[in-house]
């Protein structure tokens, strides 16, 4: 034979020999898993039969009078087909999936325990309010008033707050000569105000009326009037007001303890308001009544050419102690 025909019978023989060695593998593969198969079948009919005659030897179980409940099933266990008669239950488990456990006898109906008794809710106890102690009252003083006097005087502002009249407490008469205004102040609670403003008319510039400080000496109700000689050389007493309506004086008159000077009515309303008198301080006899009513003997009378910034002292607030009269023999 040439080398040719060697060389090709190699080459033929090589990929023969491959060829047989692939064949073997493959018949090896098959051969393990068809052994693997059959151990799963044996071991499947094994399950089966073993299933089948499991219910012959098991004792069954004493049923309770009571109809038992079933127990839940897994929603994803789905349910077995019921064999016919005569028939082997078709083998649905996996092949892997081991044996089922035995079934354990149940008790007999002596030894099933009642449920247990669950004592009813006990009624609801009523619940007592709480009751808080009673509040301490605090006794809170109050603020500190501050006093209008300063060294014991008081200045007369713009303004001055008016009140009602405080009956007990003693009064101030400030008549007012650039205003034309008699008004009434009252110390309360600390507070200086006003009670009374009234028209006046005062003296001409001929017979002013003097200014100062004065005191009520004198009250008295239609009195009589006595002309001085420059009216009438005679002095003619005029009888009162009641009687004679010619009297200046009208129906009330408050005599101050000074230079005749004297608080009262007026037969001419006309004329209030103006520099008119001989003096004294004309008021009309409806506001001479409401003066007459407010003021007592003692009480300070201020003539003042104008009643802002006029200091008055607190003494002229106070109450006047009255002096015991001696005892006639």
């Amino acid at each position: 034979m040439s080398k040719v025909h060697k060389g090709a019978l190699r080459l033929f023989l090589a990929r023969l020999l491959v060829r047989l060695c692939l064949l073997l593998a493959i018949c090896t593969q098959a051969s393990l898993s068809n052994a693997k198969d059959a151990n799963r079948s044996i071991a499947a009919q094994s399950g089966i039969q073993q299933q089948a005659t499991q219910p012959q030897h098991a004792p069954q179980a004493p049923r309770a009078p009571q109809a038992p409940q079933k127990a839940p099933q897994a929603p994803q266990a789905p349910q077995k087909a019921q064999p016919t008669p005569g028939t082997a239950a078709p083998n649905t488990r996996p092949q892997n999936a081991p044996p089922p456990a035995a079934a354990q006898p149940q008790p007999p109906n002596s030894q099933i325990k009642p449920p247990p008794v669950v004592p009813p809710n006990p009624a609801p106890q009523p619940v007592k309010p709480l009751v808080m102690p009673p509040a301490v009252p605090t006794h809170v003083p109050p603020p500190a008033v501050r006093s209008p006097f300063i060294h014991g005087h008081y200045v007369i502002g713009k303004t001055i707050p008016v009140n009602g009249y405080h009956s007990g407490s003693p009064v101030v008469v400030i008549v007012d000569k650039k205003d034309h205004k008699t008004n009434v102040l009252q110390l309360q609670n600390n507070r200086v105000v006003r009670i009374l403003t009234v028209t006046n008319a005062v003296g001409k510039s001929s017979t002013p009326s003097p200014p100062g400080r004065y005191l009520v000496s004198k009250k008295e109700m239609y009195p009589v009037w006595n002309p001085p000689k420059d009216i009438d050389p005679k002095r003619k007493k005029v009888k009162p007001y009641n009687v004679d309506h010619k009297n200046p004086l009208g129906v009330a008159r408050i005599t101050l303890n000074k230079f005749q000077i004297a608080l009262h009515g007026t037969n001419s309303p006309r004329k209030l308001s103006k520099n008119v008198s001989h003096g004294c301080v004309r008021h009309s006899n409806k506001d001479i009544m409401k003066l007459y009513g407010l003021v007592n003997r003692g009480t300070v009378v201020y003539i003042v050419n104008n009643w802002q910034g006029k200091v008055l002292n607190q003494a002229d607030f106070e109450p006047k102690k009255s002096k015991a009269k001696k005892a006639h023999a």
